[in-house]
């Protein structure tokens, strides 16, 4: 979509729609201020027809109540909530980068893996980050017990800093009175749910523990997790049947990390890691054994070897729109390749920014059978096409012009991920890879 055709939002200059999902819509944005400040923010809101649905409007602001009160270094940062006369929106941080997904699909392409030691550190930031999450507490002190619920491939973004962040609190829920979520039970994809979940038991914080375990494992191997099988299979996968190890999948690794793979997605939650902080204690362990951490630099070093050339040529789009007069252009103005030129770029600017853009959820079935579950909650981490929607007429005059806090980089679009294994060489323990650090500054 042309910026001409993206309604102003206050301070903020719309550049590029980054993807449209069932409930709404988020685009790259420029922040403005006074004294010539300016920083690039993701903005997001409610599709018109859905601002006057209240059990749309109030999952959307559920999602800006619970992210507000997360602040931390590996969670992507919501900045400022707001309305104007289309409704409300959410501002968010941008990170320069690219989901695990986009970052996966790019080594299966190369036909290569995730070395381990870069897996780990971004397993350590995002269990960080989920610490944050489940430690939260509202302005009054009171804990607010919160499970992020959507912790997937998509939904860790990676900057070009290396520093992982968890992204999307579409579907998160609080025990201080999450409304929406609270009613809508099975929502998120079915691979990363643990089997409570499935079978509505009670919930805590190894529920992302088994997401994030889920996530390393298929960022570890490149290949889809029971791959082939029908929905109905999937499902009984989830509820009955371990993970298979990464030995089966073709990496050789030391028993360490296939042991912490083990006990993360263990079927009991009271066999699971306790907590996202004790997890981390335990890679710890592993890289003060073995010398398998990577830096960040080292991380950062990746992402731009295999995302580098689609970045900068994001950037220099960016610059190119912040440097042009944003004219009130009539709606004859944009020829179709423009557009399509536009939509190229935005479909990677997304990467991991469609992760901030659940917006769709499922309905709540009847009880949780197997046979329930299929169809009523078992999505597969697909990621579904950014589509360009109808130009929408600029009709929202911009307000006056405010100051705007400084924030972190958010977000980037998922891409399709090549779910056939790739041939890689297998990672010989304990010698860490070439090129990777035996640095630990997560040790104490």
């Amino acid at each position: 979509m042309q910026p001409a055709t993206l309604a102003p939002v206050a301070a903020y200059q719309p550049l590029l729609e980054l993807g449209s999902g069932g409930m709404g819509a988020a685009y790259l944005a420029r922040a403005t201020g006074v004294e010539g400040f300016e920083r690039l923010v993701v903005v997001k809101r409610l599709h018109s027809h859905l601002v006057a649905v209240p059990q749309a409007l109030e999952r959307f602001l559920d999602e800006a109540r619970l992210a507000a009160h997360v602040r931390h270094a590996n969670v992507v940062g919501t900045q400022q909530v707001g309305r104007d006369e289309r409704g409300p929106y959410l501002v968010l941080d941008y990170v320069e980068g690219a989901s695990l997904e986009h970052l996966v699909d790019r080594l299966a392409l190369r036909g290569r893996r995730c070395p381990v030691p870069i897996a780990l550190r971004i397993a350590l930031d995002a269990l960080a980050g989920l610490r944050a999450v489940h430690e939260a507490t509202d302005a009054r002190g009171r804990e607010l017990r919160m499970l992020h619920r959507d912790v997937t491939l998509q939904n860790v973004l990676l900057g070009l800093d290396g520093v992982a962040r968890i992204a999307d609190f579409g579907i998160a829920k609080s025990s201080l009175g999450s409304v929406v979520t609270d009613e809508r039970y099975l929502v998120g994809k079915l691979l990363y749910m643990p089997p409570e979940y499935l079978r509505r038991g009670s919930l805590d914080g190894r529920l992302d523990v088994y997401a994030l375990g889920v996530t390393l494992w298929l960022l570890l191997t490149g290949r889809e997790l029971w791959d082939g099988a029908s929905e109905e299979q999937l499902v009984a996968h989830v509820l009955h049947d371990p993970l298979p190890t990464l030995s089966d999948a073709g990496l050789e690794v030391a028993p360490q990390v296939e042991a912490l793979l083990a006990r993360a997605t263990a079927k009991r939650p009271d066999e699971r890691f306790a907590s996202a902080g004790e997890m981390a204690a335990e890679i710890d362990r592993i890289a003060k054994d073995t010398g398998w951490l990577a830096s960040h630099a080292e991380v950062g070093e990746l992402l731009e070897e295999l995302c580098g050339s689609e970045i900068a040529e994001r950037r220099a789009r960016v610059a190119e729109l912040i440097g042009r007069e944003a004219p009130a252009a009539p709606a004859d103005e944009a020829p179709a390749a423009r557009r399509s030129r536009l939509w190229l770029v935005a479909a990677f600017a997304a990467v991991g920014l469609l992760a901030a853009l659940a917006f769709a959820w499922l309905p709540a079935g009847a009880p949780a059978t197997e046979a329930a579950l299929v169809g009523a909650s078992a999505q597969r981490a697909a990621v579904r096409p950014v589509v360009e929607p109808p130009p929408v007429p600029s009709t929202a005059a911009p307000l006056a012009a405010e100051s705007v806090a400084p924030a972190q980089p958010s977000a980037a679009p998922p891409a399709r991920r090549h779910v056939a294994p790739a041939a890689s060489p297998s990672v010989s323990p304990p010698r860490p890879p070439d090129g990777i650090s035996k640095s630990n500054p997560y040790l104490r």
